[in-house]
């Protein structure tokens, strides 16, 4: 074994392994240079079709990499339900998991997970049982909630209870 290192020439071994570690990180940063805002639209189809709920109003959709290539969303707003105009959550801090293979193909963006941080949910009656029956039903892939509060109001719009979420871990397991 030794031998057959010392009879090849280490230059080419060295440039081999250089240029496949530069080619593989070329390939997790060429997604930074496109623009997400004409993509934003598959985006939003994608959550909604994955999860229970809706998200608009994106701003800074911004493309990293590390630990796992993922969209961060500055700014955005969470919806639930049929009712477009009930906002649920603002959220400053949404990063979007994202398959890198499929964020080639625009038009297929296959969201693997959802990591929520720092968000209020405003939640009625309503609006809690439609969000726990989306969760039971098997739409839903894996989300996280870290350091957020639900506030919980009554009919007269007062809160009665506020919930602090420091580490939600949602998934669900078809086997």
């Amino acid at each position: 074994m030794r031998n057959i290192f010392q009879k090849s020439n280490s230059f080419y071994i060295i440039f081999i392994v250089f240029l496949v570690f530069f080619s593989f990180i070329m390939f997790l940063s060429i997604p930074a240079l496109f623009d997400y805002k004409k993509i934003e639209k598959n985006i939003k189809e994608s959550v909604e079709s994955s999860y229970p709920f809706k998200i608009e109003n994106l701003t800074e959709i911004e493309y990293r990499f590390f630990p796992s290539p993922h969209l961060f969303i500055k700014n955005s707003e969470i919806y639930l339900g049929p009712n477009p105009d009930k906002i649920v959550g603002s959220t400053e801090n949404l990063k979007i998991y994202i398959s890198i293979f499929k964020l080639y193909n625009f038009k297929q963006i296959e969201i693997k997970k959802i990591d929520i941080k720092n968000t209020n949910f405003n939640f009625d009656k309503f609006s809690l049982n439609l969000f726990l029956k989306y969760l039971n039903s098997k739409k839903t892939k894996k989300l996280f909630i870290k350091n957020s509060k639900i506030f919980y109001y009554d009919n007269n719009k007062e809160v009665l209870v506020i919930s602090i979420l420091n580490k939600l871990n949602f998934f669900t397991n078809d086997k």
